[in-house]
C-alpha cells in the first residue's frame, strides 16, 4: 500500500466517471439545462474532463456566486479609510484596489470557526497570486502591494491580517515546498459578515476561471464528484426549524462529538460564560450555518498533501447538530462512521499488534471516562512529542504497545514534517478507504454526504452503506466495522 511521500500527495485511484456523467448545467436566470454548451469536454474516453472557458455558462445554482463575497464586518470600511498612496499602489481606480482588498481577506473567512489558530493560518501561493491581482500583463507584483495594505498599521489601527513568522522574526516560508502562512488579525476574527458583489469586471473573470478549474478538479476527484451529485437532491431545514430543534436539544442535555454542551449566548459575550471553551452556542451555529449556504453551497475543496487529500465542503464544515435536519430527497439522514478509526489507521501504519482497538477497551484499561479517551484520541497521534507524554493514552499505548509508539516517535522526529507527519500519513490512509467506499457505493447509484470518516446516507440505504465500509476497510488491512 502506497502511503504519503515526504513530497507529495499520492493516491491509489484514477478517477472513471460513471456514465450518468452530468454534462450541462443550470441556467441561474431559466433553472433549465443548456444543453447546447455542455460545461466540460475532456478526450474520447472523459477520463480528464476539463472546463471551456465560454463566459456565458453559468454555474450549477446550488454553488456559490463567483461575483459574491463573504468577509468580517469592519474589514470594508477599514480598508476604505487606507491612505491614498498605499491603494494607488494596487490600482488607480480606489473601487478596484478595495476588491481586490476584499477578495483577498474572503479566503480568511470561514477561519473564524476554526478554534485551533494552527488551522487559522492559511498558506496562499505567490504565483497564484500574481496571476489573480496582476493588471493585464504588467510585469508589477500587484499582490504585494495588497499584502502591504492589509498588514498596514498606525499608532491607532491594527492590520487586517498577519503574515506568519518563524521565533526569529523571519517570515515563514520554504521556496518549492510551502509559501507563506497568512491569518486574520484578532480585532478582525468576528462571526458577524457581510457580503458584497464584486464590480470588477476583471477580477470576477479571473475568480470565474479559478472556479471553473476547481468544477474540473471536483468533477475528477471521487469524493468531490459524489458531492456534486448529491446537492441538488438536499433540503436544508430552516432558520426556524434549526431554532426550535436547538431549543429541544438544550433541554435533553446534548454534547457534541468533542463533548461540548450545546448552549445560548442569550446576547451574553461568551468569555463571560462560565466553561465557554467547553461549550458550543446555538447563535455562533446559525451564523456559520449561513455562511455555509446562504449564497450557495460552498464549491468542495480538495485538500493537498499536509490533509491527505481530504475533501472540504459546506456540509462537513456544518456544525453536526445542524447537519442532522439535512435530508436527501426528503428522507432522514443517517451518519455511519467506523469506530475509533484512528487508532486501527495507526495500528496498520505503524506496526501495532492489536486489533479491533476501541475507545472502551482503553477506557477500562486507563479507568477513565469513555468520553475522555473518545476526546483524546481526536487529537492524540496528531501531536508533537511531548504533547503526546502528557496525554493520558500514552500510558496505555506505552504500556501496551511500545513498539507502535516507538515507530511514531521515530516517525515525527526524522520528517521534514516533524511532528504532523503521523496525522498525514492517517488522513491519506483514510482518503483512500473513503475514496474506494464511495467508488462502490456510487457504481450502485447511491450518492452520500462526505464527513470524513462518517457518511450520511439516507435511512433506507444506511445497511447498503455499512456492509460496504466493513468490505472496504477489511481490505485495507485495517481492523475496524462501521456502525
Amino acid at each position: 500500500m502506497n502511503l504519503l511521500k515526504e513530497t507529495q500527495f499520492n493516491s491509489n485511484y484514477q478517477y472513471q466517471p460513471p456514465s450518468s456523467t452530468i454534462n450541462y448545467v443550470t441556467d441561474s436566470q431559466k433553472n433549465q439545462s443548456i444543453t447546447e454548451t455542455p460545461y466540460f469536454k475532456g478526450t474520447n474516453n472523459l477520463n480528464t474532463p476539463i472546463f471551456t472557458e465560454d463566459s456565458s455558462i453559468n454555474f450549477p445554482t446550488y454553488l456559490s456566486s463567483v461575483e459574491s463575497i463573504t468577509i468580517p464586518k469592519t474589514v470594508k470600511r477599514t480598508i476604505n479609510r487606507l491612505p491614498k498612496s498605499v491603494l494607488n499602489k494596487i490600482d488607480n481606480n480606489k473601487t478596484i484596489a478595495v476588491e481586490k482588498c476584499m477578495d483577498f481577506v474572503s479566503n480568511f473567512t470561514g477561519t473564524v470557526f476554526y478554534e485551533n489558530e494552527y488551522d487559522q493560518w492559511l498558506n496562499l501561493n505567490s504565483k497564484y497570486l500574481d496571476q489573480k491581482y496582476k493588471k493585464g500583463n504588467d510585469n508589477t507584483y500587484i499582490y504585494t502591494s495588497i499584502i502591504d495594505a492589509l498588514t498596514y498599521t498606525t499608532n491607532s489601527t491594527y492590520p487586517i491580517i498577519e503574515i506568519k513568522k518563524g521565533q526569529y522574526g523571519n517570515e515563514t516560508y520554504k521556496s518549492g515546498s510551502y509559501s507563506k502562512a497568512y491569518k486574520l488579525n484578532q480585532r478582525f476574527q468576528t462571526i458577524n459578515f457581510e457580503t458584497y458583489t464584486l464590480t470588477s469586471e476583471d477580477l470576477i473573470e479571473k475568480r470565474r476561471k479559478q472556479h471553473l478549474k476547481k468544477l474540473s478538479e471536483a468533477i475528477e476527484n471521487k469524493i468531490a464528484y459524489n458531492l456534486l451529485r448529491i446537492y441538488p437532491i438536499l433540503e436544508i431545514p430552516s432558520i426556524e426549524k434549526i431554532s426550535i430543534e436547538a431549543d429541544r436539544l438544550i433541554e435533553d442535555n446534548y454534547h457534541s462529538k468533542k463533548g461540548k454542551a450545546l448552549c445560548k449566548l442569550n446576547k451574553r459575550k461568551k468569555e463571560k460564560i462560565k466553561d465557554f471553551k467547553n461549550k458550543t452556542f446555538v447563535e455562533e451555529n446559525i451564523k456559520q450555518y449561513l455562511y455555509l449556504t446562504q449564497k450557495g453551497y460552498l464549491m468542495p475543496h480538495i485538500g493537498n498533501y499536509k490533509s491527505g487529500g481530504r475533501v472540504v465542503d459546506s456540509f462537513n464544515l456544518m456544525p453536526s447538530w445542524i447537519r442532522e435536519f439535512v435530508t436527501i430527497n426528503g428522507e432522514e439522514i443517517i451518519e455511519v462512521d467506523f469506530k475509533a478509526l484512528h487508532p486501527n489507521l495507526a495500528m496498520q501504519i505503524y506496526k501495532g499488534s492489536t486489533k479491533y482497538i476501541t475507545h472502551q477497551n482503553v477506557a477500562n484499561a486507563l479507568g477513565i471516562s469513555l468520553q475522555e479517551v473518545k476526546t483524546e484520541h481526536l487529537s492524540f497521534f496528531n501531536r508533537k512529542i511531548q504533547g503526546m507524554k502528557r496525554s493520558p493514552l500514552y500510558e496505555y499505548y506505552n504500556l501496551h504497545e511500545p513498539e507502535l509508539l516507538k515507530n511514531i516517535i521515530k516517525d515525527k522526529r526524522g520528517s521534514n514534517f516533524g511532528h504532523k507527519i503521523t496525522s498525514m500519513k492517517m488522513f491519506e490512509l483514510e482518503v483512500q478507504i473513503m475514496t474506494e467506499v464511495i467508488r462502490r457505493l456510487n457504481n450502485q447509484g447511491i450518492y452520500v454526504l462526505y464527513i470524513y470518516d462518517a457518511l450520511g446516507c439516507k435511512k433506507s440505504e444506511a445497511d447498503i452503506v455499512q456492509k460496504t465500509m466493513n468490505e472496504v476497510i477489511l481490505e485495507f488491512g485495517v481492523f475496524t466495522v462501521a456502525g
